[in-house]
């Protein structure tokens, strides 16, 4: 990555980069780091997360995962959430965070329903990094940043 850093630098160039397209994904990161910011002023609340994917996905825990995982941690100043991923039939991607405890739960979920999501996402991805550059803007950016300027 600081190689490509330095070539952006250098040619002025621009990069977009995420661990999942799908806009849905992103506000469930956004919503879940709210959740946590504010469930951590209540250390009876645990957060797990289940992901599910196809048969034919190889990475385990998926980088939406991994992502979602970090989110949570950096916006509720908690360590090692424990992720269980599944790996079963042909179903495209579900996602969910859990905050358990001994008298309640509470659970916010994405669940793809088919890929036009993904592609959908980079398609409006690709458009803002246009309007990007044609701003004079150069650099690496992220979901987190077109989110952030489009709300």
């Amino acid at each position: 990555m600081p190689q490509v850093e330095e070539a952006i630098k250098k040619n002025n160039g621009q990069l977009f980069h995420a661990t999942n397209f799908s806009i849905g994904v992103h506000l469930l990161n956004v919503f879940s780091a709210h959740i946590a910011q504010t469930l951590s002023a209540f250390e009876e609340y645990s957060p797990s997360i289940v992901e599910s994917h196809h048969i034919h996905k190889l990475d385990k825990p998926s980088g939406t995962a991994i992502t979602l995982s970090n989110k949570v941690q950096a916006a509720g100043n908690i360590s090692n959430i424990p992720v269980d991923s599944i790996r079963e039939g042909e179903m495209i991607g579900t996602h969910e965070l859990t905050f358990d405890s001994e008298i309640d739960s509470i659970s916010i979920k994405h669940v793809a329903k088919n890929r036009r999501g993904f592609a959908l996402g980079a398609v409006k991805a690709s458009f803002w990094l246009l309007e990007q550059k044609s701003e004079g803007r150069s650099g690496i950016f992220t979901m987190d940043d077109m989110i952030n300027d489009l709300t």
